[in-house]
């Protein structure tokens, strides 16, 4: 995620944007892991599929199916804690699989690729 991502998330959480990358995303993952499951029953359809689309992932379904993906997601990208080193030393194909396994678009420089 971009810097502007992260901010707009904390933002729609209720939390402080300030800090640095790092301080952003674990600010987000900590409201995440504690709410992420009321918030995405809370939110409308319309409001899961933006979601769903911002994270590159599929959108069809039922509410509770957008629900269970969004879940699934966060669950696997919890799994996956990796340092913004480990991914600088990737090659742009190791980054494009690893987006790939999470369901992530592929396009972008080596840069954007990180940054998601």
């Amino acid at each position: 995620m971009t810097v502007q991502e992260l901010h707009d998330e904390l933002q729609r959480h209720g939390e402080k944007v300030s800090g640095n990358k790092q301080e952003l995303i674990d600010r987000l993952r900590n409201n995440s892991k504690t709410s992420s499951e009321s918030n995405y029953n809370d939110m409308t359809v319309e409001q899961l599929h933006d979601e769903l689309q911002r994270r590159g992932q599929k959108v069809s379904g039922n509410k509770q199916e957008l629900v269970d993906r969004l879940n699934q997601s966060d669950r696997s990208s919890s799994s996956d804690e990796r340092t913004v080193d480990d991914y600088n030393d990737m090659t742009v194909e190791q980054l494009h699989d690893e987006l790939q396994r999470r369901g992530q678009k592929v396009s972008g420089n080596k840069q954007e690729l990180i940054d998601r």
